[in-house]
């Protein structure tokens, strides 16, 4: 304020007190047009992501058209639904992530103009610069003007301010979503063994040759040494599958499933005078480790790959194997996806 006084008869006024405010008021320091270049790089996902949701769906199109139907093919949907599904959500988030930084870049570019307009009208107004602007007005007016365009501003940056704290909020949201997508999406492996177990290798009687009943325990311990996930088998007879589950999860303390397919039946030796089973099942073995990687495990189908009239050389020379080709399919759902 300015302060007047009498000096031998003579009223003079003195300059009002200087105005302090930091340098920065009037000015953002946004860059609205970096803001507007990330925009344009999530539209551009965007639209690829749209573009792989349709080269997806048209595929899909195709085998649907195919008459294609049964349990893989219903496999096969889920899996499309899921992919195409995914695909959709990230367009969608890509565009709203565009969205907001198009809006945060208008809405500070906007308000900036606010705040210049602000400072040119403080112009004329003598000032210096140190580590504050310092304002110097010479009257009573432009004391005024100085505080009014300091409040405008402040106003201003406040409305700023609580806008940039709502689209935080909406930033942060849309970041979750993508997070969840990248846990989707993120590359998940598997430890697979394969392995002829030969149950029915030298099956005959006080024959120790092959895989016996005695050798569960042995093989489950080989296979929790590897540390793998899935484990393929060929020659297991089947109610040692049962046998080998259970060995296996006293050994790991983890969650085994054993899928078996019969491929035929046969009289089961076991290092004994007699057999342990007369025309039991033989065939093919899946074993599932489930928990950390893998979610759960489904037995689909046995599927029969005979053909009739094949034949093997063997060292004992060739023979005919019209039967017994069989593979089992199992389906695996790993965690997360």
């Amino acid at each position: 304020m300015s302060r007047s006084q009498e000096i031998d008869g003579v009223v003079t006024s003195d300059r009002p007190a200087p105005i302090a405010v930091d340098s920065h008021l009037w000015d953002l320091r946004a860059v609205p047009a970096i803001l507007e270049r990330d925009a344009s790089w999530w539209r551009g996902l965007q639209k690829a992501a749209g573009s792989a949701d349709d080269l997806v769906g048209g595929a899909v199109a195709r085998v649907v058209g195919s008459g294609w139907s049964g349990q893989t093919a219903e496999s096969y949907h889920r899996h499309q639904r899921k992919v195409t599904g995914e695909l959709d959500h990230l367009a969608g988030h890509a565009g709203t992530a565009a969205d907001l930084l198009e809006e945060i870049a208008g809405m500070l570019r906007a308000n900036q103009e606010l705040l210049t307009r602000e400072a040119e009208k403080l112009s004329g107004i003598p000032s210096s610069q140190g580590t504050q602007l310092t304002f110097h007005p010479a009257d009573q007016g432009q004391w005024e003007l100085v505080r009014e365009a300091i409040s405008a501003a402040e106003q201003i940056r406040s409305r700023v301010d609580e806008k940039l704290n709502q689209k935080r909020g909406q930033l942060q949201s849309v970041q979750a979503a993508f997070a969840r997508i990248v846990d989707n999406w993120k590359p998940r492996t598997i430890g697979m063994l394969d392995m002829n177990i030969g149950m029915g290798y030298e099956n005959s009687p006080w024959n120790s040759g092959g895989t016996d009943h005695g050798d569960i325990s042995g093989l489950a311990q080989i296979i929790a040494d590897k540390d793998v996930d899935v484990v393929t088998m060929q020659e297991v007879e089947g109610r040692e599958a049962e046998n080998l589950e259970r060995e296996l999860e006293a050994r790991t303390g983890e969650k085994w499933t054993v899928h078996f397919g019969e491929t035929k039946k046969s009289v089961y030796w076991s290092d004994g005078p007699l057999p342990r089973g007369t025309h039991v099942p033989f065939g093919n073995a899946i074993a599932v480790r489930e928990g950390e990687v893998i979610e759960s495990s489904k037995y689909v189908a046995n599927h029969d790959l005979t053909a009739p009239g094949d034949r093997i050389e063997t060292p004992k020379g060739e023979v005919t194997d019209g039967d017994a080709r069989k593979a089992v399919e199992v389906e695996i759902t790993l965690n997360g996806g």
